[in-house]
C-alpha cells in the first residue's frame, strides 16, 4: 500500500509513477521545469555563473528517494527565480531541467 501511495504522489508531483527514478517535471517558484535536456558537467559555482547577476546555489527540494534538487537562484522575489534546475547524476554531473515557456 505504501509503495502505491508513493507512486501516486510521485505521478502528481513529478509527473512519473517511478518514484525511485528522476522526475519528468519539477514545480518551483510558481513555474514548471521539464527534464529531457542533456546532462551537464560542472561544479555548483560553475553552474551558478550561468545565470545573470549573483546567483546563489541552493537546494530547493528533494525527490521521494532523497535526491537533492538544486537551483542557481538569482532573484527569489522576481517573476522567474531561475532558468534551470539540477539533480546530481554522478561525479560532477547533473541532470538539468529547463523552464517551460518564457519568463
Amino acid at each position: 500500500m505504501a509503495v502505491t501511495m508513493l507512486a501516486v504522489a510521485s505521478r502528481i508531483r513529478f509527473g512519473t509513477w517511478a518514484f525511485w527514478g528522476y522526475p519528468d517535471r519539477i514545480e518551483y517558484c510558481g513555474r514548471r521545469y521539464y527534464g529531457g535536456g542533456a546532462d551537464v558537467a560542472g561544479t555548483p559555482s560553475s553552474l551558478s555563473r550561468r545565470g545573470a547577476g549573483h546567483a546563489e546555489w541552493k537546494r530547493i527540494d528533494r525527490t521521494y528517494v532523497g535526491r537533492p534538487i538544486y537551483a542557481a537562484v538569482d532573484d527569489p522575489e522576481g517573476s522567474v527565480c531561475t532558468m534551470s534546475l539540477y539533480i546530481p547524476h554522478g561525479h560532477r554531473k547533473y541532470r538539468s531541467y529547463g523552464l517551460s515557456g518564457g519568463p
